[in-house]
């Protein structure tokens, strides 16, 4: 519920994988490339509130817009930090079917618009 929430408000806005360790505060305004396991890419960005992290995307991404399937179970997430020279990149496994069975990936209906909670603070 919490999720749904936090999409109708980032819409209403800008309208008018577990990660293995937590993703640097750095990172959370970063853009992120997505690397799709069946082919193809996109971008999104992290986002964060008070308690959990967020990917944000085009729902067309994660969903194919005819049948409404995942169009990958499985995504990399790819970004760099301020100064690339110092620090690799940051590296991801997200696997969207696990997030997806355990509504974990919210999409909007009308909008072209999913977000993705991929870390909880709590």
């Amino acid at each position: 519920m919490n999720l749904k929430f936090f999409l109708l408000n980032f819409l209403f806005f800008f309208s008018t994988v577990f990660a293995q360790f937590p993703i640097p505060e750095e990172f959370l305004t970063f853009p992120v490339y997505i690397k799709l396991a069946r082919g193809g890419s996109a971008t999104g960005f992290y986002y964060s509130d008070s308690t959990n992290f967020y990917l944000v995307t085009a729902k067309h991404v994660f969903f194919d817009p005819n049948s409404g399937k995942l169009n990958s179970e499985t995504a990399e997430l790819i970004s760099y930090p301020r100064d690339p020279y110092k620090n690799p990149y940051n590296l991801l496994k997200c696997d969207l079917k696990f997030l997806l069975d355990r509504n974990l990936v919210v999409s909007h209906k009308q909008f072209d618009v999913a977000v993705a909670l991929i870390e909880s603070k709590k």
